[in-house]
Order: C-alpha cells, then structure tokens, then sequence
C-alpha cells in the first residue's frame, strides 16, 4: 500500500501544479487517468489483454474511416461515429471469442485488419478530397481540450470509476476462474459486461485525439499488467492500477509543462519508469507463483 500511497501523491502533485498553468488540463487530465485506470481494472480482472492490441488499432481504422462515415451520416457529430466504429473490432472481438475462437488468432487478425484498414481508408479519403488526420491521431494534442470537453472527460472518468466500485468483485471472480464462476451458479450481467466494453472503447476511440494512440497501449497495459502479478488482493490490483494511471499523467503532464515537451510522449515515459520502479519493488511476487491475487 505504500507504493500506492507514493504514486497517487506523484500523480496529485503532477496535477496540481498543471492546475497552476490550466485548471482545464488539470481537470482533463483527472478524467482521463481515472478513465484509464477503470478501463485497466477491467481488462485486468477479466483478463482481456488481448483488447490491449484490438482497441487501439480500432480506434485508428475509425478515425480513417469516420470521414467517409460522415458521408453517409451527415448529421452525426464525429467523434459519435469514430466511438461507433471503434466499437465494432471490439464487439467483434469479444464475440468470437465467446464462441471458442483463440484469443491470440482473434487479436492477431483483428489487428491487423484495422490496422490495414486505417491506412487504406486515410489513402481514400485523401482521393476523394476528405481529410483523415492519422498522424495527428498517433501522437494526440490534449493540451487543445477545452473546459467543456475537459468536463465531459472528467465525469466520463467519474462514471467508469463509479461502474468499477460497483462491479469490480464480479470482474475478478469471473476472470480469475470463469469454470468456478459458471459452475456456482453465476452469470456476469449484461450492465457489466458492457459497462466495461464501453470503457475500453471511450478509452480508445472516444479519447485518440486527446492521448495519442502510443499512450493508449502504454496506460491500457502497463498498470494492470503489474498489478495483476503483484498484488495480493483484488483491492489491491485495483489501487495499484487506478495509483500507476494517476502518477503517468499527473507527472508525465507535469514534466511535459516543464521541458515543454508533449505530454503524450512525456505520460508514456513516466509510465514506463514506474512500471520499472514496481517491478524492481515487486520483484519477490513477480517471481513468484501464476496465483491469482484473487485467492
């Protein structure tokens, strides 16, 4: 609990001193990393890592394709329709794999089905005269969020974090064992189930302009992926997730302020030295046992 304690007064510390600059980022970033860190619970505690390599390309053939959308949709704002066809690889995704489809050939080929998409669609759109912007897309720009969408990103982080509380028992049990789980007589309920594909899915799709593609990978994966080997309980994996996402970009945003350096790449690099320091901290647990911190 120490670590945790540490890295939520890093991450605190980051966002106070962005509040001094912008509170508007501060708040931005606040959502965000609660975002984050629900959506990393989830895929942690039902043991999705396969949507770590799914989602993020899901989002990038969105944004290809959202151009071409509008045109057949000229009334629906753009980011309705990149969270609407970032959604679709992941529905996918999860529906084969319910049927028995291995998880490794299911994210292998959705990825680079949308990956391949992604590009053929920016090369579309950009015969025909549309604009796609791919490559802003990579890097992200959440310094151009504005105190309405700073809000927005803020209670949609609320929102992700309150669905966790509520249901984050019922993640763990029926990905720790999900034979025992059946077997007991349960049934994980469609609010969950889907209360935590959306969180993939706004942390994906719905966020790409503001983080960046590259931190979508790094705050999908790296806090779960520690906290799933090194904690001894299910609170635990929990707080040490939700810990490591507010420390990433409340220091990364804060370091990037100073050196004026994106923050995009900035939120990836501390989150890849906290992800050394926990495990050079965790280094007995890690080498220890597969046992789920469920038990």
């Amino acid at each position: 609990m120490r670590a945790q304690l540490l890295l939520l007064a890093l991450g605190a510390g980051g966002l106070a001193f962005t509040a001094v600059y912008s509170p508007v980022w501060a708040l931005a970033f606040t959502g965000l990393a609660l975002l984050y860190g629900s959506s990393g619970v989830y895929v942690a505690s039902r043991r999705l890592y396969y949507l770590v390599a799914v989602a993020p390309h899901s989002s990038l053939m969105a944004i290809g394709l959202t151009p071409l959308a509008a045109l057949a949709a000229p009334g629906v704002p753009g980011e309705v329709l990149t969270g609407l066809l970032g959604f679709l690889p992941i529905a996918l995704a999860l529906t084969l794999i319910s049927r028995g489809a291995p998880e490794a050939l299911v994210a292998s080929w959705l990825t680079a089905l949308t990956a391949s998409l992604g590009v053929l669609s920016v090369a579309l759109t950009a015969s025909m005269g549309l604009e796609a912007p791919l490559a802003e897309a990579l890097a992200g720009d959440p310094l151009l969020i504005t105190a309405r969408e700073a809000l927005a990103i803020a209670g949609i982080g609320l929102l992700a974090m309150l669905l966790v509380a509520r249901f984050y028992w019922v993640y763990a049990y029926s990905g720790a064992d999900p034979e025992d789980y059946a077997l007991a007589g349960y049934k994980l309920s469609k609010l969950a189930e889907a209360g935590g594909v959306l969180m993939v899915v706004a942390s994906t799709a719905g966020m790409v302009w503001y983080t960046g593609f590259v931190v979508q990978h790094i705050l999908l994966l790296i806090p779960p992926l520690i906290a799933v080997k090194a904690a001894r309980s299910v609170r635990e994996a929990m707080t040490t997730v939700y810990s490591a996402s507010i420390a990433s970009s409340g220091a990364g945003l804060a370091v990037s302020i100073l050196l004026d350096l994106p923050p995009s790449g900035m939120i990836g690099v501390v989150a890849a030295l906290i992800y050394i320091i926990l495990a050079l901290a965790y280094k007995g647990r890690l080498e220890g046992s597969e046992e789920s911190y469920i038990h």
